[in-house]
């Protein structure tokens, strides 16, 4: 995550930055070396998704067991 002050640099300078730098400021999380097919990129964010799959099940049977909007008006008025 980046400040206030490098971000609004970064947008009203438009200043294009490599890969490497944007790792070193916090900007990105994951750098890849392209592959000859040029989807490294995307393969690696597939193989995030894939980690992260699971425990996205779980987080969503979580949130499904809060109070609904809805249901929270029901309780408040009772």
């Amino acid at each position: 995550m980046i400040g206030v002050s490098l971000a609004k640099e970064l947008i009203f300078s438009a200043r294009i930055v490599d890969g490497e730098e944007a790792k070193s400021i916090g900007l990105v999380s994951h750098v890849v070396e392209q592959n000859e097919s040029g989807d490294a990129a995307y393969r690696r964010a597939l193989a995030l998704a894939q980690e992260f799959l699971p425990q996205t099940s779980v987080f969503t049977n979580l949130l499904s067991l809060l109070p609904t909007p809805v249901s929270m008006r029901k309780l408040i008025m009772a």
